[in-house]
């Protein structure tokens, strides 16, 4: 199996077992309902932040085959587009003021988990050579 596929497959099993602890752990402390209301919901997030994940893995992968003196700035290249990405994502949020505070939290703990998987991905693509 090639290593693109072996990660995507990872991504999905990790977003899949990551968003039903969080989802259930919502569930738990009874607080699903505060996501009434809000500009968007915890799956929308999950959603973006894992196509950015999946295209961060496909350039990562063909650029190691390719040029593999490259792999660690396509990397940096692809954080960037997170970050600006993300920050896109949110701004409306965080022209809201105070009024889905909790939201910014949730956000970052999702942006950490996909960040961290990218890191991984990178970080096993530059060992292999």
């Amino acid at each position: 199996m090639n290593s693109m596929l072996r990660f995507v497959l990872k991504l999905i099993g990790i977003s899949v077992v990551v968003f039903g602890l969080h989802l259930g752990s919502q569930y738990i402390f009874e607080s699903i309902d505060d996501w009434n209301g809000a500009p968007f919901n915890l799956l929308q997030i999950y959603f973006v932040e894992f196509l950015i994940s999946l295209l961060t893995i496909i350039a990562i992968s063909a650029i190691q085959k390719v040029s593999f003196n490259n792999t660690g700035f396509v990397f940096l290249g692809f954080v960037t587009l997170r970050l600006v990405a993300s920050y896109i994502f949110i701004k409306p949020l965080l022209e809201m003021g105070e009024a889905f505070e909790f939201i910014k939290f949730h956000f970052l703990l999702i942006f950490f988990v996909y960040l961290t998987f990218d890191v991984y991905v990178t970080f096993v693509l530059l060992k292999e050579n």
